[in-house]
């Protein structure tokens, strides 16, 4: 009985040091701005808004943006690079645009270098040579197209709408 006891403590133990290691980042785009109104400059340029719907905060700078068939490294602005469990943040193409236009935000700014396309598949990958984690294949069908709208993640569906970053 006694060997059992030992068994037991010594799995939970385990249990308490492995979980929290496991716990995972899952972020999902939520919202696109990929044909600002008028000129990018004067509209807040080409951005996306992700969420992190993991356990835990996760340093969005370790992941990558992908786009084009391309990895676009993410660097940190404004906010620090972690994003809490639950917390938004925002990648921009052009950082100054994006904060000339939405003067209100206050939630965590990256920037990455990338040129949204109508009709590509857009994703986060936290390792250049692993599988896309989270993506979106959009098209301008869809709505949002040099109307000052976004394309936002409503349920399954996505929706053109007032940006909201």
């Amino acid at each position: 009985m006694t060997s059992l006891i030992k068994i037991v403590s010594a799995v939970l133990i385990g249990i308490v040091f492995v979980l929290p290691s496991v716990a995972s980042a899952d972020f999902t785009i939520t919202e696109i701005m990929f044909d600002p109104k008028d000129s990018d400059s004067s509209a807040g340029s080409e951005w996306i808004e992700v969420k992190n719907e993991g356990s835990e905060a996760v340093d969005l700078t370790t992941w990558l943006f992908f786009e084009a068939n391309t990895n676009h490294g993410i660097t940190s602005i404004e906010g620090g690079s972690e994003i809490p469990a639950g917390g938004y943040a925002v990648i921009s193409r052009d950082t100054t645009a994006f904060k000339n236009f939405f003067t209100g935000f206050s939630g965590p700014l990256f920037k990455a270098s990338f040129s949204l396309s109508d009709n590509e598949t857009l994703g986060l990958k936290n390792d250049k040579d692993g599988v896309i984690l989270s993506s979106i294949t959009y098209t301008s069908d869809w709505g949002a197209k040099n109307d000052g709208n976004s394309l936002q993640k409503s349920g399954t569906a996505w929706i053109a709408v007032a940006p909201t970053p």
